[in-house]
């Protein structure tokens, strides 16, 4: 059995042959003589068994065989610039992968944004994204499952854990045009709402289990994430609260009506946390300030 591999190099000058249109073209690209290029050429025809060139005319041309296995010499070559990026990156200290935790109340086109600078700064580093509630940011930070996060201040007071302060998200209540809030007349305090169910984020954590700020209804259907309430508003199973950034366009296009509640459901303070024993890398405080960067933006 031939267990010959190509190597990436050999690929690299099938692959610049072509788009150079010859073998000394492809040379002075690679910085070497014409013959080495001819040398390695002919040793990966050889090796594959197959005539990549036709050498007859001036300038070589691509054989049916050599058309056919020019892609997959590029994906080679392709990946094997990516290894020796990553390689670069592992020895100057560059994080291989990052685990990144977003507040369900930050805004997703922010966090697009955010995300599309990553990429391009940093191709080579593997980024995971969790979207949670409440606590549960905290929670997947202080365990070591995510590296840094955007959580609420009520629930990220720990020593344990470097917090700055990131933005506050301006709540606004709300229901759908068709519940019989929208029919009435506010202020709305917590007597007037008793009998009508609000709908809320309930926490998968236990760092917030039980927290109660902005439930003003007797009655209340605990949901587990921001779409889900936002579909259930639309369908008018409740009236709740929701971030102003997601909630304008539907108030301004009439699928979803303001309700003036008192109190009223104010702001949610974010902000970026980290473990204090587990300092950000490079690409991970890159990442932290993209996001200062991106909520300053307005």
């Amino acid at each position: 059995m031939n267990d010959w591999i190509p190597s990436a190099d050999m690929l690299l000058v099938f692959q610049l042959v072509v788009e150079e249109g010859s073998f000394s073209a492809a040379a002075r690209r690679l910085g070497r003589t014409q013959p080495a290029v001819s040398y390695a050429i002919a040793g990966l025809e050889n090796q594959l068994a197959v005539t990549l060139f036709d050498r007859r005319g001036r300038r070589p041309v691509l054989t049916d065989h050599g058309v056919a296995l020019l892609e997959d010499a590029k994906k080679v070559v392709q990946a094997a610039r990516a290894l020796q990026g990553r390689a670069r990156h592992l020895a100057g200290g560059v994080e291989a992968r990052i685990s990144l935790a977003l507040d369900q109340l930050f805004s997703l086109q922010k966090a697009r944004e955010v995300l599309s600078g990553f990429r391009s700064q940093w191709p080579d580093v593997d980024l995971e994204l969790r979207t949670e509630t409440l606590g549960s940011v905290v929670q997947l930070v202080r365990d070591g499952v995510s590296d840094i996060g955007v959580g609420s201040v009520m629930s990220a007071s720990a020593e344990d854990l470097v917090c700055e302060p990131l933005m506050a998200v301006e709540m606004v209540a709300v229901c759908a045009p068709e519940h019989p809030l929208a029919k009435r007349a506010g202020p709305f305090t917590g007597a007037d709402l008793a009998a009508f169910v609000q709908l809320v984020i309930t926490d998968r954590s236990t760092l917030t289990s039980g927290w109660s700020a902005g439930i003003l209804s007797k009655r209340s259907w605990q949901l587990a994430d921001l779409h889900t309430k936002h579909q259930l508003l639309y369908d008018g199973f409740g009236w709740g609260n929701m971030p102003w950034h997601l909630a304008c366009d539907d108030l301004e296009d009439g699928k979803l009506v303001r309700l003036e509640v008192f109190p009223e459901p104010g702001a949610v303070s974010l902000q970026t946390l980290y473990r204090r024993d587990r300092p950000p890398g490079p690409a991970a405080t890159w990442l932290l300030r993209a996001l200062f960067d991106a909520v300053s933006v307005k």
